[in-house]
């Protein structure tokens, strides 16, 4: 144990990495935070959805847990799941509503990435949560136009969907 992690901590952080959910409970009713983050800024929610655990998430959440909460560099676990091409996380998160409008320290967003990695099923989940489509990249391009310049019909045809 370090001296900056008290006992407590410790057994949360040991029950999160080992995706025991009676014990991440137990360690947030003696008073741990829902909003610990890591020295990097990520988030036990984040490294809870990392590992696909739906239950701990969840509990996560019940307890107050900011499902918005920003990195170092302000992605939040929403940004990183589409950026990654997680559908799976990208669904939980939407489901829950996660905002899907916050942009990164450097201005990029959720749907911007999405449709550049060329992920048309979370392009799709993201524009159901609420992605605005009319923001503009440094290029001067909208999600679009971007899907247009990289040759992506299938994102093409989900975005003028999206837009009737």
């Amino acid at each position: 144990m370090t001296a900056t992690q008290s006992p407590p901590l410790e057994s949360f952080l040991d029950a999160l990495h080992a995706g025991d959910l009676s014990a991440v409970e137990r360690s947030l009713q003696s008073g741990v935070s829902s909003n610990w983050r890591d020295a990097d800024g990520c988030s036990a929610l984040f490294y809870a959805l990392e590992r696909r655990n739906w239950a701990i998430a969840k509990s996560l959440l019940a307890y107050g847990a900011d499902i918005n909460a920003t990195d170092a560099e302000g992605w939040t676990p929403l940004f990183w799941a589409a950026f990654n091409g997680y559908a799976d996380v990208v669904s939980f998160l939407v489901a829950h509503r996660a905002d899907p409008n916050i942009k990164t320290k450097d201005g990029e967003w959720a749907l911007f990435w999405a449709a550049y990695e060329g992920h048309a099923e979370i392009v799709r989940l993201l524009l159901e949560g609420g992605a605005r489509r009319d923001w503009i990249d440094a290029d001067g391009r909208n999600v679009l136009q971007l899907a247009r310049a990289l040759r992506r019909k299938d994102i093409e045809e989900i975005l003028r969907a999206a837009q009737s």
